[in-house]
């Protein structure tokens, strides 16, 4: 994985050993709460690779051929308060000019050692609010879903054989869909959710979904499988 953000106050997006985060970490950001050193440091035991880049604005992130380019940080604001827009893709020729841009961005980039973060670690952080209203009410700026959804989600390889009534739902949603498509022959795949989180309540049908997969064995995922279409739920 591969990631560009500007500023960084939260760990959004579950960094594992040799993925890549170039951030401003610059003593300005840091002083000011817009990059938490203490995260740096805790991704640098990870053994993330951390880099500086001076003046980065940029948000982009690789997943394997999947990439997101996105108007918010990975920081608290972006995630629950702040009005943010993203796209997320696997066509090749924006896949391939993500990764160009982001390899050009670490060759210009210093990376931070573990000397680098202490020193960052040490610098006093006075946090600033960014939206201050001047005591005024802020109205909450509400965004309406735009199209189709296309959700990241984790799977992983199921321990057991489903249920015999579970077998029943999978067996009568593929003839459904095999209906529908004209195909007899068709082979959908499935994956099985628990009731609980966003993705269980709102994902429809039309929705596009990209799996990150982890084996039953791994600990940590290892493939992002391309994007595919809810076609059932």
């Amino acid at each position: 994985m591969l990631e560009t953000e500007d500023y960084v106050t939260q760990e959004l997006v579950r960094f594992r050993k040799g993925d890549v985060l170039v951030v401003d970490a610059s003593k300005r950001a840091i002083a000011c709460g817009e990059t938490d050193a203490a995260l740096l440091r805790m991704l640098q035991k990870r053994e993330v690779r951390l880099y500086h880049c001076a003046d980065l604005h940029a948000k982009v992130l690789l997943l394997d051929d999947v990439a997101v380019i996105s108007s918010g940080n990975m920081s608290k604001s972006s995630a629950d308060g702040l009005v943010e827009a993203g796209l997320v893709t696997d066509y090749g020729t924006t896949v391939s000019a993500v990764a160009s841009f982001i390899e050009q961005v670490i060759r210009q980039s210093n990376e931070l050692l573990a000397k680098d973060i202490a020193t960052l670690c040490k610098i006093k952080v006075v946090r600033r609010d960014a939206r201050e209203t001047g005591g005024r009410k802020k109205l909450r700026t509400k965004v309406g879903t735009l199209g189709n959804r296309t959700w990241l989600v984790g799977v992983r390889e199921l321990v057991r054989a489903p249920k015999p009534d579970e077998q029943k739902l999978i067996d009568r949603a593929i003839k459904s869909l095999r209906k529908q498509l004209g195909n007899p022959d068709e082979e959908p795949s499935w994956i099985r959710w628990g009731l609980r989180g966003r993705f269980a309540g709102e994902c429809q049908k039309g929705d596009t979904l990209i799996q990150i997969l982890r084996s039953r064995r791994a600990k940590l995922p290892s493939t992002v499988l391309r994007a595919t279409p809810v076609l059932l739920k």
